[in-house]
């Protein structure tokens, strides 16, 4: 199956340099979440669910929104054939020259396969088993104390969250832990240095 990457580079990625339209600062797209900021997220809900939450320039002269909504859609629905409810489509909106999209994704395993690009959500063992390795990763308490991951304490509930894109993260139950070179808004959202294209943070 086409992956949705593809759609997003081809259609919604259209980043159009020639492009002078810019989002309302009043505009609040009326998302499932409840997040409205103004950056690609990935939201870690408390149900173990992952919403993503897309925010970017969108050149109508190349591609109406309707179009990659309906794009969109029938990517989630040929892959809904094989893994019933797995994905859900909730906002594909266009503001200001910006589209706003917002997805639900049952599992990481589900991202990952719907658009080719890796993500772990689970435990640390199992992240290692799966072949992550984190032995070159400086964690970062809300402190400021550093930590390598055999330096931290943690118990049957913690987790890890493995993303490859510069994504912010926000995680509903709150972030312990996150890497050293990115930054904190709060307890409970990151946003990674740009350019490095892998971050984790433990909850």
């Amino acid at each position: 199956m086409k992956k949705r990457t593809i759609l997003l580079v081809s259609f919604l990625v259209l980043v159009f340099a020639m492009t002078t339209g810019c989002a309302s600062k009043e505009y609040k797209p009326e998302t499932v979440s409840g997040y409205d900021a103004d950056e690609n997220t990935m939201i870690l809900n408390q149900d173990g669910t992952i919403t993503e939450f897309i925010a970017d320039k969108f050149d109508t002269s190349s591609y109406s929104v309707d179009a990659l909504r309906t794009s969109i859609e029938s990517e989630i629905t040929a892959y809904n054939q094989s893994n019933p409810d797995a994905i859900s489509l909730s906002l594909c909106e266009l503001n200001g020259g910006k589209v706003y999209i917002e997805i639900l994704y049952k599992t990481a395993e589900d991202y990952s396969a719907f658009n080719g690009v890796n993500m772990f959500y689970g435990s640390i063992a199992d992240a290692i088993n799966s072949g992550y390795n984190f032995d070159a990763v400086t964690y970062k308490n809300f402190e400021g104390e550093a930590f390598t991951l055999d330096s931290i304490t943690t118990d049957e509930n913690t987790k890890v969250f493995v993303i490859f894109k510069d994504y912010n993260i926000r995680a509903m139950q709150g972030v312990k832990y996150h890497e050293a070179q990115d930054t904190a808004f709060n307890e409970y959202e990151i946003s990674p240095a740009k350019g490095d294209g892998i971050h984790s943070v433990i909850i």
